[in-house]
């Protein structure tokens, strides 16, 4: 069976690879901006408790760390990285 003169099977085949691949993309992308961003913002805690060595900030506790509540650093991501998560919608 054919549809526009390529077989079913190929275009089924591509089809399905094609979104498992900008699947794991996103997945793989969203993985590593939180990584950067998890270390930016350490970064960023240490830096004021090097210069406050008195605790003057509220702490927020997310996972297995703790942060200062302080904004979020702006982190820079990889044009691959915005495609794949602009691709997925599951992301």
């Amino acid at each position: 069976m054919r549809l526009l003169g390529i077989p079913v099977q190929f275009l089924s085949v591509f089809a399905i690879s094609l979104l498992l691949t900008i699947y794991l993309g996103a997945w793989s992308a969203q993985g590593r901006i939180e990584e950067r961003t998890h270390n930016a913002i350490v970064a960023q805690d240490a830096q004021l408790l090097k210069v406050n060595t008195v605790m003057m900030y509220s702490r927020t506790i997310f996972g297995d760390s703790v942060a200062l509540n302080q904004p979020q650093p702006d982190i820079e991501k990889e044009w691959w990285e915005n495609t794949t998560l602009f691709l997925c919608p599951l992301h």
